[in-house]
């Protein structure tokens, strides 16, 4: 009796040893995947100056299969931008003569991979040299 007890015992943890790794495994399959996109990277090649015909050209980099949009301040309207490879977005926007961009305009990359999104601030002038726009302020460290 006691044999019959302690093979039903090895029997019941071999399969318990088995089954934990696929009952792991399995429930990671099912959890959410974690969707929040990613922005790795947001650029400009810059216009000398703000002239109507002038092209700015975008690129983002990104988590892949997403929707990516530029909202430029001072222009009349966004740059959607095309996945031309997997997480890499481009487009351009022509300026017209109702918009409104100078040396201190600004830009905002958007990216959207399906119910979630996230925005950055473009960190290069629009128009002019890169040294054209005031630098940003240092960053004070404190000690605790």
């Amino acid at each position: 009796m006691q044999k019959r007890t302690v093979h039903r015992w090895c029997a019941l943890a071999a399969c318990y040893a088995l089954m934990s790794p696929l009952s792991q495994a399995r429930a990671q399959q099912l959890s959410p995947a974690d969707t929040t996109p990613k922005i790795a990277g947001f650029e400009v090649i810059p216009l000398a100056k703000a002239l109507p015909g002038g092209k700015l050209a975008f690129t983002l980099r990104g988590s892949p299969g997403g929707t990516a949009i530029v909202k430029i301040y001072g222009a009349t309207g966004d740059v959607a931008l095309a996945e031309t490879g997997p997480g890499v977005y481009e487009g351009s926007y022509t300026l017209r003569k109702q918009d409104k961009v100078t040396v201190e305009s600004t830009a905002t990359g958007s990216l959207r991979v399906d119910n979630s999104a996230v925005s950055v601030p473009l960190r290069e002038p629009l128009v002019g040299k890169i040294s054209a726009r005031a630098p940003a302020p240092a960053a004070k460290l404190t000690r605790d």
